[in-house]
């Protein structure tokens, strides 16, 4: 998929710690490849829903490109993989 925003986007997995829901403590994140050093891009926590963590936040993919690509950055966090979490308001 190509970016339709203004921005080309890079996607990371990185270590949040922390979370409280279980599975991994990792999240993805989508954000705007370049800039000017002057800008600053507001941050949207995606969550994902009822079993949606882990490796399946990865299906998001595609959505959260395309928002960091209008200058954005997006985090979701990998955790509550197969179950529902009262606390992922936590996380």
């Amino acid at each position: 998929m190509s970016d339709a925003g203004k921005y080309k986007v890079i996607e990371e997995q990185v270590t949040v710690g922390d979370l409280v829901c279980g599975g991994s403590q990792d999240a993805y994140i989508w954000r705007p490849t370049e800039s000017t050093g002057k800008e600053l891009f507001p941050l949207i926590s995606y969550a994902h829903g009822w079993g949606g963590g882990g490796d399946k936040i990865k299906y998001s993919g595609s959505m959260n490109s395309l928002v960091a690509s209008a200058g954005y950055i997006v985090i979701a966090t990998m955790s509550a993989p197969t179950k529902y979490c009262i606390e992922e308001t936590l996380d």
